[in-house]
């Protein structure tokens, strides 16, 4: 392969390290088993960490976070945001497609910590979200697969949601906790 065919490969992976780099972070490894014995997950508590008020673009530095545990727990048929904020935490409902619900709480001026709990249609599972000691390298391999097969590891929709669903946030926030449609926000991108 040619230097520059190198470059362009690599650029065309550039997008997922942005992914990737947030969603390896955290291991969702324990959570995740736990969830695979409570049949369908039909609704969902997740909290986590986020100062709306951040110099580092308010939301868009942290939200994700919360975002990305519930997209990889619940799926990505995301339908649905609506938001209200009380002091400095922000507690956004979101609906899926098939009917289940989430409440992502992101607080602004409590411990640093991510924390989900699961009511699945067989059975409930809870626990802390705990940083990957690993996630770096992970992130990474994903990154290179992704460059040795051609093929990409994430859809554009998939790297596009976390950031329309934050958007969304905002957009409600600012309508007063109005539900707001995340397909066209993904939809307005391509």
């Amino acid at each position: 392969m040619r230097p520059a065919d190198r470059h362009s490969e690599c650029e065309r992976c550039v997008p997922y390290l942005v992914l990737v780099d947030a969603s390896g972070r955290f291991d969702r490894a324990a959570i995740a088993a736990e969830a695979a014995g409570i049949g369908s997950i039909r609704a969902a508590q997740i909290g986590g960490p986020c100062d709306f008020e951040s110099i580092y673009e308010g939301p868009f530095f942290y939200a994700t976070h919360s975002i990305e545990i519930a997209l990889q727990l619940i799926g990505d048929d995301v339908r649905t945001v609506s938001a209200t904020r009380t002091g400095k935490s922000v507690t956004a409902v979101v609906t899926w497609g098939d009917g289940a619900h989430a409440a992502l709480t992101y607080t602004g001026d409590a411990t640093y910590a991510f924390h989900a709990t699961l009511f699945g249609t067989k059975g409930t599972a809870s626990g802390p979200i705990l940083a990957a000691h690993d996630g770096y390298r992970r992130a990474i391999r994903i990154v290179l697969d992704g460059m040795t097969t051609g093929v990409p590891p994430f859809s554009d929709e998939q790297l596009v949601r976390p950031i329309a669903m934050v958007h969304a946030i905002e957009r409600s926030l600012a309508t007063g906790g109005n539900a707001v449609e995340v397909a066209p926000l993904v939809a307005s991108v391509f």
